[in-house]
């Protein structure tokens, strides 16, 4: 059961890294040049949606951010698991 369950976390955190951290990191990039550009311009509502799409990839970069340090958290578990259950250290 440790085995597999250090399989599988370790496959979450391959699929965040390559994966899911990137597009959040992207979409966040994006944001924040929508809301660069929107400012140098005097169109108030452009500036608003711009504000509002910039929290919102804020605040999904966070969750994909904390989701990845608790899948990590959980991989260094089934990594101690394993540990533990051979009786010596194998992973770190």
């Amino acid at each position: 059961r440790a085995e597999a369950a250090f399989q599988v976390t370790r496959a979450t955190i391959r699929r965040i890294e390559e994966e899911i951290l990137p597009a959040a990191r992207e979409n966040l990039e994006l944001a924040l040049r929508a809301a660069a550009d929107t400012t140098d311009e005097d169109n108030d509502d452009d500036e608003q949606e711009d504000t509002i799409a910039l929290l919102e990839a804020q605040r999904a970069y966070g969750d994909i951010s904390r989701q990845y340090l608790e899948a990590l958290v959980r991989h260094r578990r089934s990594m101690f698991r394993i540990n533990t259950s051979v009786g010596q250290r194998v992973l770190p």
